[in-house]
């Protein structure tokens, strides 16, 4: 048989020969008989696990390294590094909630216990009721550290119902005999007056402001509501007297008068553009000029108090007027703030339960990111943990 040739492919020494080295061939594995380890060239393959301040820019495939500064479990791949593990918080911080840390248990149950009052997390709740029947009272809840309570339900609603057609929410509220009473809240959110000219007027006949509601439809007459307002009214006419008579104009609002000149014999008053006048050149005598003077002012004086009691009169009504409409806009705003009341109530509701649904999805996702790192991190352990067999 022909001899063999054989390519030395290894080197057996101590760790201070193979550090002394100058060049070390990295196509030669090196063993060093007295540390244990394999080299292949300069590259460690003996220990899988590497611990490191800060991983560079590449590393070495197959090996798992932890970088101290970050927390963080690396390994090389292809060309890139990839997070095999984040770090693990003992404590969470809620308010500067770390983006990548992994939490642990405790802290999870710690941050639970706090947001509760630190009685321990709520596992169980049992509603105490009889199907069909009236509520009877109570609900037990069943606490992480095993101990119970009981929470009445007294006051408390119960399936809460809304019909859309009428925008009425129906809330069941628990009594103290077990039984519910209804409390019935109409949110017009879309109900209002309707603007339609000669839709909300003043009733003369009945004493009412109606107020007309745009809720209808096609088939539905719309909501007439009316205001009892007689306290607040009083009716105006004019009046004749043998001086004149006081006009009012129900459209424009407007009170006016028209006097009446005597045709008596030697009544020298007469009306032009300018107003009332008495022509003085045909008298001649100061008795005479100062008896019709006499005759003019009273006259004048009874026109005077004519039309201040008008005037008393259309303050009064203006009076009346401007409180009939205070209260209208007084209604309006009660109205208004009701409505805005009954919108942030719903708002508040929708967040806390937004803000509940995201805790629990943030928890869950938590608890099957930890089981896997887990299981990743006892498979790496285990292949880690595998050596085979080398000869010459």
């Amino acid at each position: 048989m022909a001899a063999s040739t054989y390519t030395q492919i290894h080197r057996i020494g101590t760790q201070e020969q193979y550090d002394n080295l100058a060049t070390k061939n990295p196509d030669l594995l090196y063993f060093t008989s007295d540390t244990g380890k394999l080299y292949k060239g300069t590259t460690d393959y003996t220990d899988a696990f590497v611990s490191t301040a800060t991983v560079g820019e590449s590393g070495v495939a197959g090996k798992i390294y932890l970088e101290t500064s970050t927390g963080q479990v690396k390994t090389y791949v292809g060309n890139a590094w990839k997070v095999i593990s984040y770090p693990l918080a003992v404590t969470i911080d809620s308010l500067n909630a770390s983006s990548y840390k992994v939490p642990s248990e405790a802290g999870v149950v710690e941050l639970v216990n706090s947001a509760v009052g630190g009685d321990g997390v709520i596992n169980n709740i049992e509603q105490k009721m009889n199907a069909g029947t009236a509520v009877s009272g109570t609900i037990t809840a069943t606490k992480g550290d095993g101990s119970t309570f009981d929470v009445s339900l007294i006051g408390a609603a119960v399936n809460p119902t809304w019909d859309a057609t009428t925008r009425q929410l129906l809330i069941p509220v628990v009594k103290a005999d077990g039984s519910t009473q209804n409390v019935e809240v109409n949110i017009g959110k879309d109900i209002f007056i309707d603007p339609t000219p000669g839709a909300n007027y003043f009733d003369p006949d009945t004493k009412e402001i109606v107020l007309t509601l745009n809720d209808g439809t096609a088939t539905t007459d719309p909501t007439v509501i009316r205001i009892p307002a007689s306290a607040l009214y009083n009716d105006y006419t004019g009046a004749a007297t043998n001086s004149g008579t006081v006009t009012i104009d129900a459209t424009s609002h407007t009170v006016g008068f028209n006097l009446n000149i005597s045709t008596a014999a030697n009544n020298k008053l007469t009306l032009d553009a300018n107003g009332l006048m008495v022509d003085l050149d045909a008298y001649a005598t100061t008795a005479a000029v100062d008896g019709i003077r006499s005759d003019l002012q009273g006259q004048i004086d009874a026109t005077t108090a004519t039309l201040s009691a008008t005037t008393a009169a259309l303050d009064t009504l203006t009076t009346n007027y401007n409180g009939t409409t205070a209260a209208l806009n007084t209604l309006q705003n009660n109205y208004n703030g009701t409505t805005a009341a009954l919108d942030t109530l719903t708002t508040n509701y929708n967040a806390t339960t937004a803000a509940l649904d995201t805790l629990t999805t943030n928890y869950n996702a938590t608890t099957v990111d930890v089981a896997q790192n887990t299981a990743d991190i006892e498979a790496l352990a285990a292949a880690a943990t595998t050596w085979g067999s080398f000869t010459d």
